[in-house]
């Protein structure tokens, strides 16, 4: 075994590591570094080789995934798919909505984009054997939202029993993807489910806690390391995934890494994140991205973390910020990530930030809907939140209501957290007042608090 998926895999294993390993989450990210689209990037095993090729040159990752798409297995099981130039497929369909469940044809080796992920895994392995690999399979809820739409929330509620079929077909699912991957000899095997950041730890029991101990368990049987991963606010739900005993959890910077850390510990397992991704990776300089790095790797207590972002790395990411943090992580030890907090700190600027004006709400003659949230176009969990407004005020044309999604991309959105007092992401703000924060609401749930919104305001006749 090689020096650098040496350390990965001693760390995931709860074993000492000379050095904290660096996982960066390279997606559409490696069609960036190749002058390639995302469409391009994911459509073609050469695109794809040499997009990881040199991210694994330019980046020295201990270990990195093969593909970041969550639509991958959605758009096999018939969902369709909405391309980007610059950021993964999002699901434009949902091929179970508003029918009781059918059976699909499950994914084989031959299925889809399959051939070509296992292409690369076979010449990825043979040019870069001191490189683990990662395996990511689209999470249980998570594809069962994409092959039922928003209307899975109502009925988690209404028909319980309808939902367990569902994510029963979907475990099915996760374990095909994770035998083709073991079958290549892929060294962790990664559960990424965004959606359970939008429920309550009563529903994740409920629905997933049994189903998720057999598949990492399945995992384990294939002789792969395995990893939950959950993007999102989820906070509320880590004792319950940590029950599931997966090898390693990582999340994204909307949970505090020593929340994290703690947690894992507890539980005998390792953990992984997290760097922020806009704010720091995409938007910073390679001294902000090294200090945000150290800091990290400082507060999980220099044993079983794996450094990694919070999520997909963003398209265009500069390429110098990951590098500055790769160097680091190879020159620095966990003793000195002291002093170079230290020496970062006093060296960069203190960041203004301009404050956002909170409008005057009530002198509107509309009722307005924020929507905060990372990027609808890379998210899952975002794109449902946003789905769930669209689809409500689609069929309420009438209402007098302006809604807009707020991504992390653009400039106003962290001022307008800061003035909203936006605890986690992605949240829903009606009239100023956060509502929903990491969990989508239900149609019925969201329209009653819509109509009470409207009943209070001032200077909107009455619509219901």
């Amino acid at each position: 075994m090689s020096a650098m998926k040496e350390v990965l895999i001693q760390t995931l294993q709860g074993k000492k590591a000379e050095r904290t390993p660096w996982v960066p989450f390279v997606g559409v990210h490696g069609g960036y570094l190749i002058g390639e689209n995302a469409r391009s990037y994911l459509r073609s095993d050469e695109t794809l080789y040499k997009g990881l090729r040199e991210a694994i040159i330019r980046y020295q990752p201990d270990g990195i995934p093969i593909v970041f798409d969550l639509q991958l297995e959605a758009e096999i099981l018939g969902c369709d798919l909405r391309w980007a130039a610059d950021g993964p497929p999002c699901v434009i369909s949902h091929p179970l909505e508003n029918r009781s469940f059918e059976r699909l044809p499950l994914p084989t080796a031959r299925s889809g984009r399959i051939p070509l992920i296992m292409k690369t895994v076979d010449r990825l392995k043979a040019k870069h054997p001191e490189v683990a690999l990662l395996g990511l399979i689209t999470g249980p809820l998570t594809l069962a939202t994409h092959l039922k739409g928003t209307e899975l929330l109502t009925q988690m509620i209404l028909e319980p029993d309808a939902v367990e079929v569902v994510i029963a077909f979907c475990i099915e699912v996760a374990e095909i993807m994770a035998s083709l991957y073991a079958e290549k000899g892929v060294e962790l095997i990664a559960v990424v489910d965004p959606m359970i950041s939008q429920i309550a730890p009563r529903t994740f029991k409920r629905f997933l806690l049994d189903p998720y101990q057999r598949l990492f368990e399945r995992i384990r049987s294939m002789g792969s390391l395995s990893a939950s991963f959950v993007c999102g606010d989820a906070r509320k739900n880590l004792s319950v995934i940590s029950e599931t005993k997966p090898d390693s959890l990582f999340v994204d910077e909307n949970v505090p890494l020593a929340q994290l850390r703690d947690c894992a510990k507890a539980a005998g397992i390792s953990f992984g994140g997290n760097i922020p991704l806009a704010q720091v990776l995409f938007s910073g300089s390679p001294e902000k991205c090294q200090l945000s790095a150290a800091k990290c790797i400082y507060e999980s207590g220099g044993r079983g973390h794996i450094l990694a972002p919070g999520c997909d790395l963003l398209y265009a990411t500069p390429e110098r910020n990951l590098a500055a943090i790769g160097e680091m992580v190879h020159a620095v030890s966990y003793r000195e990530t002291g002093a170079l907090i230290a020496s970062l700190s006093a060296k960069l600027p203190q960041e203004r930030m301009e404050p956002y004006e909170l409008p005057d709400y009530q002198n509107r003659t509309t009722l307005t809907i924020d929507i905060i949230t990372l990027n609808s176009r890379s998210c899952a969990a975002c794109q449902y939140m946003v789905e769930a407004v669209s689809a409500l005020i689609e069929d309420f044309p009438n209402l007098p209501i302006v809604w807009r999604e707020h991504s992390l991309m653009e400039k106003q959105t962290l001022p307008m957290i800061k003035a909203f007092d936006v605890k986690g992401i992605p949240a829903i703000v009606i009239d100023g007042e956060v509502t929903f924060e990491s969990v989508t609401p239900a149609r019925e749930e969201l329209l009653e608090r819509i109509k009470r919104a409207l009943k209070r305001h001032p200077r909107i006749p009455p619509q219901f």
